[in-house]
């Protein structure tokens, strides 16, 4: 859910941001982002990054 295909996801971009305002949070692995050449920046904002997906499941 990077920003650039955010015009490409457009229905799926408002339907997370709509599952988010009723208390819904969606987690992003760092590591994944970082393997795809991706930055926070690049992200929407109501999407969390975690460090690891492994440790965040454990959690």
């Amino acid at each position: 859910m990077a920003n650039k295909n955010e015009h490409t996801y457009e229905t799926v971009v408002q339907r997370m941001r709509h599952t988010t305002d009723q208390g819904v949070r969606f987690k992003v692995c760092g590591l994944a982002l970082h393997g795809f050449g991706a930055t926070l920046a690049d992200m929407r904002p109501f999407l969390d990054v975690t460090p690891s997906a492994m440790t965040e499941l454990v959690h």
